[in-house]
């Protein structure tokens, strides 16, 4: 006889594990009681037939544009079968996890697991330990060096594991003071007496057109009070524009502070010198790196003009609902958005919280997002969607937003986001395939109706800053991500100046200071403290309805744009617009402060798009959803809907606040670009367009 002998061996599919340079263990591990939550995104089916309703529902050509489906619709397509999430469920159950202790979203495709350290180090063969962010100490979480592993046959239905070895970015964050510092303030002995400049801010806190500097003074080993004046010297970067003022005071070793006045909307080089008592110079002059310009702080009504929203833009119908994201527990204060309702001018509105709110620790992040899209949008009913963690050492991204969203009821129509980080550190980072799944996911958002708009980042084309947010290098690009997902609206930054137009900067060119208000992009080398971003993905394939526009970029603009080998010229582009992103005032603990950023644009640009979807509920059509084909369709149909924006480029960033600029990026032109998209919005033909649409 012949005798066959099987032989069963368990199986597990393990993962791999990249540290995130951002985090450094502290040596320490959390209490094996600790509570934690890990969410598993299951396998999702039917994708093909998600991306083929999501483009016919979002092109305004087509004869179902804005029939949007609902969250069980899209589950009925999307959801993975049952028999998937009942087998994961059965296994977490026999490893220990309660049936209470997993909860499931209305898809069906996503599960959220409660329980603890050491059950998790148990179910997933890992081992937490406690990693600190390596610039914010009090940013804790728990993490796995361990790659976790899955029996195989579980593995089949789990696409991502969340919370065990993914190490989320911190969010970007808004610039409150405009100071910029040299790169090195590390300073070596001199041999000669010498003067540095320290800091330079263009925008002081109190309004007013003032350049303020610091500067101090080193002598050579074994002598002292070398210097006895410094004196700065402020005058115009612009050839067309004749400006001067030079200050002196009494020299400092630790640091000299000079208030200088200065002209609104001159570009100005900055440089300080050294003096003897008979005022003789003793030492070199010293140049600031960068030109600054000083602009006035901006208000709602500045905006409302700028970007022709008819005087009062009212939103009354109580659908027209809006929300800001926030992550990392960054909080809004209730007193401060009232006493920015009333300084404004605004009509108080209600705002629903969603999420924590720690109301007596606002952030300048989730203020500024709060008040500036209910100045856009006054009157909207406005969510503050704050992020939950179970613990302070939990730090939650952006694809548990998406299945939060898609457990409410009735979530908000528009929702702006400041989040990101470079692409190429997406997967390797948060996990294999964490970007195609929250790709898929905001997504599903947009067949519902609803609009994503995220900023596109602060530091350029390239990226450039610390990892795993940025790069350090600046070739070839470094696309920054969300903001290049085909699914969502990218939005880049301006700020306003009668600078705006080529002529302005050409030698022998026009002096403009008396032209009308425009917009520039924001950039380190035309003033600015930072660099907006835009580009081309190097994963996500350009859709569709960006292929007539880009390409006339790409075969029109031949002397701007950058060689082949620095970005991917077949990758979807972005960014698809643009709002002022400088100077916009904010109340903070009871005070007004002006703050900057891409995070300010974003919900600048999203109480806009309520504005709209106010007109077309009112008129008893649908929301706009996914607005982005629709703004690349008014560009050819209406190009009046656009201020284009053609000053400016992003080849710049910083390092922290040490200005970097490459030799390669994106400049701006007549037309689209990467740097302003289509341009910044006129409202008037916007609400006009989107009012003839079904």
């Amino acid at each position: 006889a012949t005798w066959c002998v099987f032989v069963f061996l368990l199986v597990s599919f393990v993962y791999s594990v990249d540290v995130s340079p951002e985090w450094v263990p502290t040596g320490e591990y959390p209490h094996p009681a600790s509570a934690i939550k890990v969410t598993i995104s299951l396998y999702q089916e039917n994708l093909h037939q998600l991306e083929d309703l999501f483009w016919d529902r979002s092109n305004p050509k087509s004869e179902r544009y804005a029939q949007y489906l609902t969250k069980y619709e899209i589950a009925n397509i999307v959801a993975p079968r049952r028999t998937s999430e009942k087998k994961v469920r059965e296994w977490l159950i026999s490893q220990e996890i309660k049936e209470n202790q997993i909860e499931s979203i209305d898809t069906h495709d996503a599960l959220f697991v409660y329980g603890t350290v050491r059950t998790f180090e148990k179910i997933f063969n890992v081992k937490y330990e406690i990693f600190q962010h390596h610039q914010v100490s009090e940013k804790q979480i728990y993490r796995s060096r361990v790659a976790y592993s899955l029996p195989t046959d579980i593995a089949a239905h789990i696409q991502l594991v969340s919370g065990i070895q993914d190490f989320p970015p911190l969010m970007r964050h808004n610039r409150k003071n405009n100071i910029r510092k040299p790169v090195d303030l590390d300073r070596k002995p001199v041999n000669a007496p010498t003067v540095f400049i320290d800091s330079v801010n263009g925008r002081s806190q109190s309004p007013g057109s003032t350049v303020v500097v610091t500067a101090s003074y080193a002598c050579p080993t074994g002598t002292t009070n070398c210097v006895n004046q410094i004196q700065v010297t402020v005058t115009s970067n612009n050839k067309n524009i004749k400006f001067m003022h030079t200050t002196a005071m009494a020299a400092s070793s630790s640091s000299s502070v000079f208030y200088i006045p200065v002209e609104f909307y001159v570009p100005l080089n900055v440089s300080a010198v050294g003096l003897d008592s008979n005022m003789n110079t003793v030492t070199p002059t010293v140049y600031w790196s960068y030109p600054v310009v000083v602009n006035p702080h901006v208000v709602p009504q500045t905006l409302w003009d700028l970007y022709k929203m008819s005087g009062n833009p009212l939103v009354t119908n109580p659908n027209a609902t809006q929300s800001v994201v926030e992550f990392e527990q960054q909080y809004y204060s209730p007193s401060d958005l009232q006493a920015f309702f009333v300084l404004m001018g605004l009509p108080s509105a209600p705002v629903t919280e969603v999420g924590p709110n720690n109301s007596s620790m606002p952030g300048g992040e989730a203020n500024l997002d709060i008040q500036w899209i209910m100045a856009m949008a006054p009157g909207a009913p406005t969510f503050f969607w704050s992020i939950k963690a179970s613990s302070t050492a939990e730090i939650d991204h952006i694809l548990t937003w998406c299945y939060e969203m898609e457990a409410y009821d009735n979530p908000p129509l528009v929702n702006s986001l400041s989040y990101g980080m470079t692409e190429g550190n997406v997967d390797k980072y948060l996990g294999a395939g964490y970007l195609n799944r929250t790709n898929t996911e905001l997504q599903k958002l947009a067949l519902q109706g609803l609009t994503i708009i995220i900023a596109d980042g602060d530091t350029g084309s390239n990226d450039i800053g610390p990892p795993p947010m940025s790069q350090t290098s600046c070739y070839p690009s470094h696309p920054d991500w969300p903001s290049d997902s085909a699914y969502v609206t990218s939005i880049g930054s301006t700020f306003i100046t009668p600078l705006a137009e080529r002529i302005c900067y050409i030698p022998n060119g026009a002096d403009c200071l008396s032209n009308p208000l425009g917009e520039v992009t924001v950039s380190v080398d035309m003033g600015m403290t930072w660099t907006t971003g835009g580009g081309f993905s190097n994963v996500t394939p350009r859709p569709s309805y960006q292929n007539a526009i880009v390409n006339n970029y790409l075969t029109n603009s031949t002397s701007l744009v950058p060689p082949a080998s620095y970005f991917n010229q077949n990758g979807r582009a972005y960014a698809d617009a643009v709002t002022v992103g400088h100077n916009l005032e904010v109340v903070l603990d009871s005070s007004l402060v002006a703050i900057d950023g891409t995070s300010a644009s974003a919900p600048i640009f999203a109480g806009m798009v309520t504005v709209l979807n106010d007109a077309r509920l009112n008129a008893g059509k649908a929301p706009l959803g996914f607005i982005t084909p629709l703004m690349y369709q008014t560009y050819s149909d209406a190009p009046a809907c656009w201020n284009d924006i053609t000053v400016g480029h992003n080849k710049c960033g910083a390092y922290g606040w040490a200005p970097v600029c490459c030799e390669t990026g994106y400049t701006a032109t007549v037309g689209w670009d990467p740097v302003s998209g289509v341009g910044s919005p006129n409202i008037a033909a916007l609400r006009e367009y989107v009012l003839s649409l079904p």
